[in-house]
């Protein structure tokens, strides 16, 4: 399977918990950089390209620099469980939770627009 559509929607994911609380902080650009080249390199094996981490920093930082809607894109990250459920294994839903959880508690824990992001999140991947 080509996981570049995967990594750009997890870059889109990210950004719209980073950015529910308002601001994009820099702990949370950290945390989302610590990530991709920690968590990600896991499923580079399966890629069709020895690198496509790349396509969630990009997307990631198009995001901050145009300073999108964090609802919006969410929404897009949940459109693209919806249309490609066979993706999202126990393992795909395991770093999707846990890094939306990293990227929320790394400035000031999580706030209750960021909890709301995550328990969304949630109930779309108990659904699939």
């Amino acid at each position: 399977m080509n996981y570049s559509k995967f990594y750009i929607q997890f870059g889109k994911l990210l950004y719209a918990i980073a950015k529910s609380d308002g601001k994009v902080q820099e702990e949370e650009i950290d945390e989302f950089y610590r990530i991709v080249k920690r968590e990600l390199i896991v499923f580079q094996e399966n890629s069709d390209s020895e690198d496509n981490s790349i396509f969630s920093e990009f997307e990631f930082d198009q995001l901050v620099f145009a300073d999108e809607d964090k609802d919006v894109v969410f929404e897009d990250f949940i459109t693209f469980i919806g249309q490609n459920p066979s993706l999202f294994t126990d393992d795909v839903k395991e770093l999707c939770f846990d890094a939306v959880r990293r990227v929320a508690m790394a400035y000031n824990g999580i706030v209750v627009e960021e909890q709301d992001l995550i328990d969304r999140l949630k109930k779309a991947l108990d659904e699939v």
